[in-house]
């Protein structure tokens, strides 16, 4: 008995330490691609680019099909009128995207970034306050409302590697797919007119 017992233990302790090393490899490859996107972004903007003290840069979405919407889920991260001086962007750095034989759609393959580029003064946002809010709610009959009122998305066929920035307040939704999984790493861009930009997560 105390043998038998030794060896689950055994097994046991093999088992959680390869789960530790899986976690492990993992979260330093993440690291390793916060670094990189951060590399990145600090050579392309004039005042850099720095992680934020306080949080970790990026955090990985995981997403399996079948998705609830088929054409793509649209919607804002943050709600409130656009500033041509401050503001922030979501990054997002795809790894995998799903099939395309497990489109919902013929025209989009699974995954496409759809974009509403809209712009609105403080006046506009509030005159349209009514049909802006139903960016924030889940109902079939608002995503029905919103895709008639705010037309045709201008689309993005991202592949793995690609890293797209959003403007939070920009409407947005990425296309469903029936099976197959997407991958990604999300973290937030925070401009400021002359100043150096902030990823967090």
């Amino acid at each position: 008995m105390a043998s038998n017992m030794a060896s689950d233990s055994t097994k046991a302790d093999s088992t959680n330490s390869t789960n530790s090393t899986n976690t492990t490899t993992h979260q330093t490859s993440f690291d390793s691609l916060s670094s990189s996107i951060i590399s990145s972004l600090n050579a392309s903007h004039p005042q850099g680019c720095s992680p934020s003290p306080s949080s970790p840069s990026f955090f990985p979405r995981l997403m399996h099909g079948p998705t609830r919407w088929r054409s793509g889920f649209i919607h804002v991260d943050s709600l409130e009128p656009l500033s041509q001086t401050e503001g922030t962007f979501s990054a997002n750095l795809y790894l995998k995207q799903p099939d395309d034989v497990h489109s919902y759609n013929g025209s989009l393959s699974p995954g496409t970034l759809q974009i509403w580029p809209l712009k609105y003064t403080r006046t506009q946002f509030y005159l349209n306050a009514h049909t802006l809010s139903k960016l924030t709610t889940t109902t079939s009959a608002g995503q029905m409302d919103l895709r008639q009122k705010l037309g045709s998305p201008v689309t993005v066929n991202v592949e793995p590697g690609d890293l797209c920035l959003i403007c939070v307040q920009r409407p947005h939704a990425v296309a469903g797919f029936k099976g197959g999984s997407r991958v990604s790493l999300q973290g937030f861009v925070e401009y400021k007119r002359g100043e150096g930009l902030v990823v967090e997560s």
